[in-house]
């Protein structure tokens, strides 16, 4: 989950394997792409 983290401003866990992210703030999709990418 650390790495959802780093990525995404908020992370609300809902199983193991699972977590919602809140994107607000996120500029663009082209730019999380970028962050996930490089995580």
């Amino acid at each position: 989950m650390r790495t959802l983290e780093e990525i995404a401003p908020r992370v609300e866990v809902y199983s193991i394997d699972e977590a919602f992210l809140d994107l607000t703030g996120i500029e663009s999709l082209s730019s999380l792409d970028n962050k996930c990418e490089s995580a």
